[in-house]
């Protein structure tokens, strides 16, 4: 059910921004909440209410946050803002925009709902005949289910349900297996493997965290994951999801974590024939469909679908995501990808294979399909399929990149290029180089510090790293800052650019284009106008591109098991 809210679709966009509060990612901690325009006159009628929030990207398209209404000015048009954003307020581009909720007044359609905190009543529109229905209300902040050091541990179809947080929560345990579960209606994630983090820090903050782990909860496990990349979040080992379906839920689908990024020792953890849609009620910004972390960890015949945001967020070394099918997500937020992972070149060993990837994106938006964000190294994309993706950046966007090979994938009908690679470091990102790189430099420490790619295991399994902090220009350039080894190779490619491949910023873009092919017409699919794209026997890609593997385009998603009896297939109108 949804929380009553302005408006029922759709956004309002910002207005003028007479200030953008304080700024808590540039470190200014003087905690003050924003003062914009409204444009929307609705504002009028909530002026002088209590508790209304406004949920929106206030910022940059790929940030979302959730703050109180400090209050509303009538006669100037404005709106003063309890508590500072991350990165302030902005006004003027597509994303910058908002929904208010928590507003009685606003209770206007079927399924939306209204508590009044003081004398606890809850205002209800049931969304069909109340008699007919079963109405669960919960104030559980606990897990629904809990599995702590608990090992061989089987739950199957069972229906988790209706919790203010975890649907299932997996902790220091070993081959355990959640089977043929649905698990939906929970306010943060649905099935959750390992610990969260209690952030003690007192301000939102981004490179001055501080906090200690936790469990059962999630609190900021972003913030600290992101200042310890190397953290081992005691997830377990040879655990898996199976068969699930998991929907409706708060912050987030499924959160895999195993194994040890700092002695690259793999967890085995994985989510395999998993259903997962609907997964960004309360929280958007880096809580996927599927997110995944650690070490060794698999993502395979999964369906996720239904977000505007990613739908699989990626840190660690050597997971694999094999044989999903993901499809109408990223659609209204920006800088944004499908597939994403950044900012650690000590995150290696990647294999993207088998994925039929369809229906994402946004043309208005900054979007692409595979985001190898900033210093990306040791990516493979192999055999992959991609189809009608509204993405402007390409099917691989890289911002200096290393060992990024993008090999043998069938890529149907894009609106722009098949791979876009960024030379950052010398253009919009010039000037953040030495807090990159510096002696006190976010890479530095995590290649030194975090992990140490001198050192045994890093230096043996990664030897191409070894030079990545080496100076090229005393104090100004560094090895890193140049994309090097990437690959495009043997990609067979149907309509878009006539050229497929796109190099930004001059001369340290780098990527090796050798043997795609590039048609307008079929080249051999078994059913093109009905979406099979397995090759025939015959197809001219076998004498085009010498060495061209099949691609296994019928294996990609769910399949039918024990568990998961039938697939419904998903008929979308608009496409």
């Amino acid at each position: 059910m949804t929380l009553a809210r302005y408006p029922n679709e759709g956004y309002i966009n910002i207005g003028k921004v007479i200030n953008p509060g304080s700024v808590t990612r540039k470190r200014d901690y003087s905690n003050r909440g924003a003062i914009f325009e409204y444009t929307d006159s609705r504002h009028d009628k909530w002026a002088g209410q209590k508790d209304v929030w406004f949920q929106g990207s206030f910022m940059w398209g790929y940030a979302d946050d959730n703050i109180l209404v400090e209050s509303i000015n009538t006669k100037k048009k404005q709106i003063k803002l309890t508590t500072p954003s991350l990165y302030g307020v902005g006004s003027g581009r597509n994303y910058q925009h908002y929904v208010a909720y928590n507003i009685l007044d606003e209770l206007d359609s079927p399924g939306e709902w209204y508590v009044h905190k003081k004398s606890g009543i809850l205002y209800f529109w049931p969304p069909n005949n109340i008699d007919d229905s079963s109405i669960m209300v919960s104030i559980l902040e606990d897990p629904i289910i809990s599995l702590e050091g608990a090992s061989y541990v089987t739950i199957r179809d069972l229906t988790i349900e209706v919790g203010r947080g975890i649907g299932v929560y997996m902790e220091r345990g070993s081959n355990n297996l959640i089977a043929g579960c649905t698990v939906r209606n929970v306010g943060t994630s649905g099935i959750f493997m390992g610990q969260g983090a209690k952030q003690t820090f007192p301000f939102i903050t981004h490179d001055d965290y501080e906090g200690i782990p936790i469990s059962r909860r999630i609190g900021n496990l972003q913030g600290h994951i992101y200042k310890y990349t190397h953290w081992d979040r005691k997830a377990g080992s040879n655990n898996g999801i199976l068969s699930c379906d998991i929907y409706n839920t708060g912050s987030g689908g499924i959160y895999i974590s195993g194994g040890s990024k700092s002695k690259l020792i793999p967890g085995n953890n994985y989510a395999e024939n998993c259903k997962v849609h609907n997964y960004n009620r309360r929280n958007k910004f880096l809580w996927s469909g599927i997110n995944i972390d650690g070490c060794g960890n698999r993502i395979s015949h999964c369906e996720i679908f239904d977000s505007e945001w990613q739908a699989i967020y990626v840190h660690g070394n050597e997971h694999l995501f094999e044989y999903n099918n993901i499809h109408h997500v990223t659609l209204n937020s920006d800088d944004t990808s499908p597939w994403y992972i950044g900012r650690d070149p000590s995150d290696r060993g990647n294999i993207i294979r088998y994925n039929y990837l369809h229906h994402c994106g946004n043309p208005n938006r900054m979007n692409m399909g595979i985001y190898c964000d900033d210093s990306t190294t040791g990516v493979e994309i192999f055999g992959n399929v991609f189809y009608k993706m509204d993405t402007r950046h390409g099917m691989l966007f890289s911002n200096s990149g290393w060992d990024l090979k993008m090999k043998n994938n069938i890529i149907i009908e894009p609106i722009s290029y098949t791979a876009e690679f960024s030379a950052h470091y010398y253009t919009w990102g010039k000037a953040g180089v030495p807090k990159a790189f510096g002696k006190h430099g976010l890479l530095r420490k995590r290649l030194t510090e975090n992990v140490n790619i001198y050192q045994i295991p890093y230096s043996e399994r990664y030897p191409e790293l070894m030079n990545y902090l080496d100076l090229i220009v005393d104090e100004k350039e560094w090895e890193g800052m140049r994309a090097k080894r990437n690959v495009l190779s043997k990609n067979l490619i149907i309509g878009g650019p006539k050229n497929p491949l796109h190099l930004v910023g001059g001369e340290h873009s780098q990527c090796k284009y050798v043997n795609n092919y590039r048609t307008d017409d079929d080249p051999g699919f078994v059913d093109y106008q009905n979406e099979n794209y397995n090759l025939r026997p015959d197809s001219e890609v076998f004498t085009k591109i010498p060495g061209f593997q099949p691609v296994p385009f019928d294996k990609m998603g769910l399949y039918i098991d024990q568990y998961r009896k039938n697939i419904d297939k998903i008929i979308y109108k608009d496409k």
